[in-house]
């Protein structure tokens, strides 16, 4: 009998066991539990936990048909009320009983409490590799669609017409310093669409500002977008001119500084024109 109480542990907590067990490791656990006072109360929980676990009593059924007299006995104990219980097995291992079916429920809930962070570890892990993946196919897109463009660019005529546009300041406020030119300042984005508005209908069609583009100053465009080095230009227009919005003009003078007030894509329409006549 003192034998039912590991296989009670370990078929509650989902395992079959039917191994005999150290009686010395036994008997300790016996001396452990004198003290812990158990009732009626707590045998009845121990029963209504296995009447409402088909699959565990099916397996100790299982076990009681294969002569196991451990199962026969957990059988026979939760078929019968707590005083019959007591005095046909002893109060000592009702008492064990009720005391291993506590361990059981114990050890369940330690597994289901790590079985519950392992699934909230594994979906976050899956909410950042999700993210990772979106991120990397969004950098890729990208990629493609500034190639793109880029390869489109490069067949307007703007970039046949002489206007030599460079897209680095550095080298524009060199340039413009060797020319003695000031320099228009153009922030854009290859996936902004006023920017293709504005370049089309604006520097291509207006003959004065595309003449004074091509002769009077240095033309110097940053893409707020690059892959590379947007970021530079993007915090460049945000901290310089208080601006985050493209397209953008300023016109600086050949140390590169700004001789202009900042033109966004309706002013621009308006007033460029101007702005580059003034302060050629």
């Amino acid at each position: 009998m003192k034998n039912i109480l590991l296989t009670f542990i370990l078929l509650t907590s989902g395992i079959l066991f039917a191994q005999k067990t150290d009686s010395l490791k036994i008997e300790q656990i016996y001396q452990k539990i004198d003290s812990i006072k158990y009732s009626e109360s707590d045998f009845l929980k121990m029963q209504k936990y296995f009447n409402e676990n088909s699959e565990l009593n099916k397996m100790i059924s299982e076990k009681a048909k294969q002569g196991d007299e451990n199962a026969t006995d957990l059988l026979k104990i939760l078929n019968l009320n707590y005083n019959r219980a007591n005095e046909e097995y002893g109060k000592q291992e009702i008492k064990v009983l009720i005391h291993s079916y506590y361990m059981s429920i114990g050890i369940q809930e330690k597994f289901k409490k790590l079985n519950s962070e392992f699934d909230a570890k594994l979906d976050s892990l899956k909410s950042q590799k999700d993210y990772f993946e979106k991120e990397i196919k969004k950098d890729k897109q990208l990629l493609e669609y500034q190639n793109e463009i880029t390869k489109n660019i490069a067949k307007e005529d703007y970039f046949k017409s002489e206007l030599r546009i460079l897209t680095d300041l550095e080298i524009g406020i060199e340039q413009a310093q060797s020319e003695k030119k000031p320099i228009l300042l153009y922030f854009t984005g290859y996936a902004v669409v006023n920017s293709r508005k504005i370049e089309s209908d604006l520097l291509l069609k207006n003959t004065t500002v595309h003449q004074l583009m091509k002769n009077d100053y240095i033309n110097v465009w940053l893409f707020v977008d690059d892959r590379n080095v947007g970021k530079k230009w993007y915090d460049y227009q945000k901290e310089s001119f208080k601006s985050n919005v493209q397209p953008y003009f300023v016109i600086l003078d050949s140390n590169g500084n700004p001789i202009s007030k900042g033109l966004g894509y309706s002013e621009a329409k308006a007033n460029l024109e101007t702005e580059l006549l003034k302060n050629k």
